[in-house]
């Protein structure tokens, strides 16, 4: 029998939940038949829900019939439910003709998980591109609003934010704030063989070919003041840069010396004045008035406008914290490590443009962003969002700390990744200690990075705690 309305509220339970036995093959059946069987790691997290509505829309309503369901948040921008909202059961083998004509969030109350409800009609009509939408803040109050469909790579989530609104922003509306580091260029004017001298002043020279620190400058693609050198160059001016070339999974190196045409006072940064120049001493200010040559503009302008753009290298205070969280800016695939700053002189690290940083307020807050940074769980969902360039995935930039979630020590899966984590770490270092072609990849200057990257990627998959650590932050990015 087929009626002319449904009104419903569909079990919620994602089938993974379900034991094995024929319900659950019936289930996966009518989820495959009608299109919205989710592909690859999400299948196991299909939701009963949307089985249950597309199936009661084809059996029991007739055409051109109205329903309206109850459904879970998840909906909106979920995995598991993008079959279903590109509406893939109009071209299944058991299509079905459902129109989706209106979208309505509920207060975050009303359940113990988020609530929206859907409507639409049974006729062969396509849905419209923009829902009639509510948003209750209460039972009787609402705002009026519409959603759209909004894609991304191979991504799709229902938001009222607007259609140019990309779609990893609506996913995660608290995203992490991991800061960009400063650009540290030109390398061949900042990057220099160091050497000290007993009054804590520094030699300078250029870096060669054949010098362990080529990895600085081996990149330049501007040719700046290659043969500058000096000396008694005063120590105020020199700190120590962590550059993407110094990150492995899992592992920082040593950071590198480097000239910066600025100053620090009681931890702020500022420019150097004309006063300044006058007190340095004639060394310091002759290797300066070369590094203006070269840039072609002067030393305020050059830090403010280069260095510091954007207030990069002002915002780098690593006073309030103890655990400082680094992550690539390049490449297709996140790679990670922490260090704690008590083991460095934080007062005089910079971080350059090719890393961004975060200070966690705990080393289990740093462990658990180091783990999902560095997991293959991650680097397969943001692919989802990386737009396809000439040259393959573009760089991945800030997409993974808009999908990672906040750190919650109460929560059970955040506390198995951190131990996870830790014991794969333990097993990594142990493993570089053993392993002398495995612990010369941690040198910066070694090979290409991406190489090394893979290198070291491949074994660590190789040990025995990678199983337990790669479970463990799927469970969380699923």
């Amino acid at each position: 029998r087929q009626f002319d309305c449904i009104v419903s509220n569909p079990p919620w339970m994602a089938m993974s939940k379900l034991a094995v036995n024929p319900y659950k093959t019936s289930l996966q059946t009518l989820a495959d038949r009608y299109g919205i069987k989710p592909a690859g790691a999400s299948h196991p997290h299909m939701e009963l829900a949307t089985i249950f509505l597309v199936c009661a829309v084809d059996r029991y309503l007739k055409a051109g019939g109205f329903w309206s369901c109850i459904m879970p948040g998840s909906l909106l921008s979920g995995l598991n439910h993008d079959h279903f909202r590109c509406e893939n059961f109009r071209t299944a083998r058991a299509n079905v003709s459902i129109q989706i004509n209106a979208l309505w969030e509920l207060p975050i109350d009303t359940f113990k998980n988020k609530a929206i409800v859907i409507s639409g009609k049974k006729e062969n009509q396509p849905t419209p591109d923009r829902l009639c939408g509510r948003v209750y803040s209460a039972p009787c109050a609402f705002s009026e609003c519409g959603y759209t469909l909004n894609r991304q790579g191979s991504r799709s989530a229902w938001t009222n934010q607007g259609a140019d609104v990309d779609v990893v922003d609506v996913i995660n509306e608290n995203p992490l704030r991991f800061y960009q580091g400063c650009d540290i260029f030109p390398r061949t004017a900042l990057f220099h063989k160091f050497t000290e001298r007993a009054n804590g002043n520094w030699d300078i020279s250029p870096i060669e070919r054949t010098d362990d620190l080529w990895y600085l400058v081996s990149d330049s693609k501007i040719e700046c003041c290659n043969e500058l050198s000096g000396n008694n160059i005063d120590r105020e001016y020199v700190f120590d840069a962590a550059i993407s070339k110094h990150l492995s999974p899992f592992i920082v190196s040593e950071p590198a010396k480097v000239l910066i045409p600025g100053r620090k006072t009681a931890g702020e940064w500022q420019t150097i004045s004309t006063a300044d120049r006058v007190r340095m001493n004639t060394s310091t200010n002759a290797v300066f008035t070369q590094i203006e040559t070269g840039v072609e503009e002067d030393l305020v302008h050059y830090f403010e406008d280069k260095i510091n753009i954007y207030g990069k290298l002002r915002n780098q205070n690593f006073s309030t914290a103890n655990w400082l969280v680094l992550s690539n800016a390049s490449g297709a695939n996140p790679c990670a490590a922490y260090v704690s700053l008590e083991s460095l002189n934080r007062s005089r690290l910079i971080i350059d443009q090719t890393l961004y940083w975060y200070l966690a307020e705990t080393e289990d807050e740093a462990v658990f962003y180091v783990g999902l940074l560095n997991s293959d769980a991650l680097a397969d969902a943001i692919k989802d969002f990386q737009p396809e360039g000439g040259f393959g995935k573009r760089h991945i930039h800030t997409l993974p700390y808009k999908i990672m979630p906040h750190y919650d020590p109460e929560q059970p899966l955040h506390i198995d990744v951190v131990e996870a984590t830790k014991e794969l770490i333990r097993e990594w270092v142990e493993k570089c200690r053993s392993d002398a072609v495995l612990g010369a990849k941690l040198n910066p200057n070694s090979g290409a990075l991406h190489s090394r990257r893979r290198r070291q990627q491949s074994a660590i998959k190789a040990l025995g705690a990678y199983e337990n650590y790669a479970a463990a932050c799927s469970e969380i990015l699923r």
